[in-house]
């Protein structure tokens, strides 16, 4: 890593990125880091025996991109067959992963101008880089002590096993240190679980604010009801889905699903396969959605789908203010432009806004479909099934209906990797590239 960054340091160009260049800079850092990353999985070869060099390389890069994009997708039946130490080094790359790429989108999309539009296609209220390194480096330090803790209380005696699943859950990533380590019936465990997935499904600015004078929640109180909303309306339809089916707990079951699917965290009790169909889609749904505007959550986002009905509806439902939330551009500066050309500019943004955050949904349907039908033909394990994989992948949320396993194709690996890069930052980047073409060109 020292000597790829003092290279590419040495012989970079060192002039102001276009929207395109910070895209692929953006994207690439993710593909290299989850390369390095995949290095200790090659060294320990947790998978079999006598694997070809080429089936390691893929599968320890699936497992450490899964691992950085926090999708928690996992070809390893039985971590606790791990050394503790490589449990904890799992979940921390989820860690590194899932509060780094938001920090990742603010400091490659500086300037403000830049920063900004990043804000409005995303949906949401940011932070100043200062605001943001506090809120990983502090608060979320603060979560995971107090997650950790709580664990330990409640008979969890092993810090390893604890800080691995709290990582986990408030990372949004889903790995956990064995495969019993999820227990229905062990209540307290289910809530402390729950609460580490839907702190990761917030936005950053709002744990900020919860501990700052500086900022109010008042902006981010929409997005944060109707995601609430759409988790509490999900948890009441999952329940009676599941109820002739025999599982134990079904209001907790339902519940701790639901938020995992939502979250995009992918703790799961029981293979998917063996739901319903409408239990599946329901779940496809949740997980399309995802958590909150700059979270480490995954999915299309409720911030941008409240964009959308905003402009259709005409209703006022989130408070637009990007160029002084994210970028830290004065009030000063903001109060220059006059009236006349203000409300032009406005509708302009507007409209731009409307059009990438439907071109995003479009891509985000477009990539499940065409990464399920080649699951579909290479696995032979259904098509829901394989566009319930897909989703899972691009979502970053890592519920798995059975078909990521130690058999699985190479090719079905590579096309699930792609899904879970490009899905972690939400397949913005993608649109960036394509757009700046099309620019060129005309």
């Amino acid at each position: 890593m020292f000597v790829t960054g003092f290279v590419l340091n040495a012989y970079g160009e060192k002039t102001p990125m276009n929207l395109r260049q910070a895209s692929i800079l953006m994207v690439s850092s993710f593909i290299l880091l989850s390369f390095f990353g995949s290095i200790p999985y090659m060294y320990v070869n947790p998978f079999y025996k006598d694997i070809d060099p080429f089936s390691l390389v893929v599968k320890s890069f699936f497992e450490s991109a899964s691992g950085f994009t926090t999708t928690g997708l996992s070809q390893l039946l039985h971590p606790e067959d791990l050394p503790k130490s490589f449990d904890f080094y799992r979940s921390f790359t989820q860690w590194i992963g899932g509060l780094s790429f938001v920090y990742l989108i603010m400091a490659f999309f500086y300037p403000e101008k830049k920063l900004a539009h990043m804000q409005r296609m995303i949906g949401g209220v940011g932070l100043m880089l200062k605001q943001l390194l506090l809120t990983i480096a502090g608060i979320f330090t603060i979560y995971t002590v107090i997650l950790t803790t709580l664990l330990y209380l409640f008979g969890y005696e092993s810090t390893i096993y604890n800080l691995s699943l709290i990582f986990s859950a408030i990372t949004g990533g889903g790995f956990i240190p064995t495969s019993t380590a999820l227990n229905l019936q062990d209540t307290a465990q289910m809530l402390i679980l729950i609460s580490g997935m839907i702190i990761s499904a917030l936005p950053f600015a709002f744990h900020y604010a919860i501990f700052s004078k500086e900022m109010h929640t008042t902006k981010m109180r929409p997005e944060i009801y109707t995601y609430v909303a759409i988790i509490a309306v999900s948890i009441i339809v999952f329940y009676f889905l599941i109820a002739s089916t025999d599982f134990a707990s079904k209001p907790m079951f339902a519940m701790f699903h639901v938020v995992s699917a939502s979250t995009n965290t992918g703790f799961q009790l029981i293979e998917m396969s063996v739901l319903s169909d409408e239990g599946k889609i329901l779940l496809i749904i949740i997980m399309l959605i995802g958590g909150t505007a700059f979270s480490m959550a995954g999915g299309i986002k409720v911030g941008r789908i409240l964009q959308i009905v905003q402009k259709v509806t005409k209703k006022k439902f989130v408070a637009d203010d990007s160029t002084k939330s994210i970028s830290g551009v004065s009030s000063r500066y903001n109060n220059q432009a006059t009236n006349r050309h203000e409300p032009k500019s406005e509708k302009i943004k507007e409209e731009k806004t409307f059009r990438e955050a439907l071109l995003i949904i479009v891509l985000f349907i477009i990539v499940s479909f065409a990464t399920a039908i080649i699951l579909w033909v290479v696995e032979e394990k259904g098509f829901l099934n394989s566009l319930f994989e897909s989703v899972s992948a691009l979502t970053t949320t890592g519920i798995t209906t059975g078909i990521t396993s130690p058999n699985m194709s190479n090719i079905s690996q590579i096309s699930l990797i792609f899904n879970m890069i490009a899905g972690r930052f939400e397949i913005i980047a993608i649109v960036y590239f394509f757009l700046e073409i099309s620019k060129r060109k005309h």
